[in-house]
């Protein structure tokens, strides 16, 4: 094409991404705002009382916009190598060799090394270096950025959509036993998703009288996760930070 321009298209999805990105924000802002997103109600079950989830938003919609926005974060790396391969000093691919050019995603050094006549074919030493510094094997941040823009992709691609979930943070609560002892109460770890029917605290009760009642003030602090204690905001915005700093770098460098 006359008109090509490295790194064109890989800027072109990382900035749908921020759009993806800007839809997905705007979806959390509508959950957070509506007071009933989420709710609760006091529950007793023979001589148990419980505080239980009877309400979670539809978490759906910000599942599919996640995954519209990683897998153009992940287009951007794969664009920019192609970019580097097509300037490179490979002789022209084959179809089959074509399929195969990528950023490489290495489960450690010897696969990254393993990767570079498959994945970027011509790339010289230094631009094949400065990729090394940004593989999900490394145990920095960066690293972990792209572990996860790596399994968020994959598992939105290949397998289903990547679930969102409602979380709490903190809880918070006061227990007022009318006219009955607790035995036992069990509260739910904080960070684990939110779902219809969870038990936020369980109370064993004892010596129960006449009109005995359990009194629950209860205060839940929510953040958006995509499980295992990961907040959705912060993990998409360092793998974006991430795929930017990699494309500035080659930008300054292809300068």
């Amino acid at each position: 094409m006359s008109d090509w321009t490295p790194l064109a298209s890989s800027w072109a999805k990382f900035h749908r991404a921020g759009t993806h990105l800007d839809a997905l924000n705007a979806a959390l802002g509508r959950i957070a705002n509506d007071p009933e997103a989420v709710t609760v109600e006091r529950q007793f079950e023979g001589r148990e009382a419980s505080l239980v989830v009877t309400r979670v938003p539809d978490m759906r919609e910000t599942g599919l916009i996640m995954g519209d926005a990683v897998n153009c974060l992940r287009a951007a790396l794969d664009h920019l190598v192609w970019d580097l391969v097509q300037m490179g000093t490979h002789p022209a691919l084959t179809p089959q060799q074509a399929k195969q050019v990528q950023f490489p995603f290495a489960g450690n050094l010897t696969e990254f090394r393993n990767q570079r006549e498959r994945r970027a074919p011509g790339v010289s030493d230094a631009e094949w270096l400065l990729i090394r510094r940004y593989q999900p094997y490394r145990r920095d941040d960066r690293g972990q950025a792209l572990r996860r823009l790596r399994d968020l992709s994959d598992t939105d691609k290949h397998r289903y959509i990547y679930p969102t979930f409602i979380a709490p943070v903190d809880f918070r609560g006061t227990i007022g036993l009318i006219n009955c002892a607790a035995d036992a109460i069990w509260q739910r770890r904080p960070q684990r998703p939110l779902n219809v029917g969870v038990k936020l605290v369980r109370i064993r009760l004892v010596d129960v009288g006449p009109d005995h009642d359990v009194q629950i003030e209860s205060q839940l602090t929510l953040q958006p996760s995509i499980g295992r204690a990961v907040a959705l905001g912060p993990a998409l915005g360092a793998i974006r930070e991430t795929v930017l700093d990699v494309l500035s770098r080659f930008e300054a460098r292809l300068a």
